[in-house]
């Protein structure tokens, strides 16, 4: 007998340990079941922070999209823009190239039409020049020499006027 006294004890303990197990089970169960403490709080929490996050994030989406739009929009504007700049820019340099030629022509015609008159001012230059010192000489010599002027060799007044007022060679020795 003492073999089931032991062994009524052993089981009476047993069933005294369960219930105290099962009493503190209980007990932590409630515990988790209240919304305002424990794990239930932290799962409604969890809930609550999962449905704002969510909110968020479809608030952020249709922002995004939002922007996304706005920039295709402005991103296809701006090509328009680089299609009218880079047409600007053709058309002005086919006008600066037509321009460049314009002016090149312009040139290539002033020099044309200066040229021979530069050639005739310098023929006439020359001539004149020629003239100034023929004339000075003819002075010089008038001045060295008075007695032996006369009117046959006077050249001072030529008999043609208009023979001298065409050639410049004339026109310096009549002066």
């Amino acid at each position: 007998m003492p073999f089931d006294l032991y062994a009524d004890a052993f089981v009476l303990m047993a069933a005294l340990g369960a219930a105290l197990y099962c009493l503190k089970l209980q007990r932590t169960l409630k515990k988790m079941q209240r919304t305002e403490s424990g794990i239930g709080a932290a799962l409604t929490t969890l809930a609550q922070a999962t449905e704002a996050s969510s909110a968020a994030v479809e608030d952020l989406r249709e922002q995004l999209q939002g922007a996304v739009r706005e920039l295709d929009e402005r991103a296809y504007a701006l090509k328009d823009k680089r299609v009218e700049i880079d047409d600007l820019l053709d058309t002005m340099e086919g006008q600066m190239v037509r321009h460049l030629r314009q002016c090149e022509e312009a040139r290539t015609l002033t020099e044309d039409a200066i040229t021979p008159l530069m050639r005739r001012a310098e023929l006439e230059i020359q001539a004149l020049s020629k003239a100034l010192e023929v004339s000075a000489r003819m002075s010089k010599l008038n001045r060295d020499n008075p007695h032996e002027r006369d009117d046959h060799h006077d050249r001072s007044r030529p008999a043609d006027a208009h023979d001298t007022a065409s050639n410049p060679f004339l026109k310096a020795v009549a002066l």
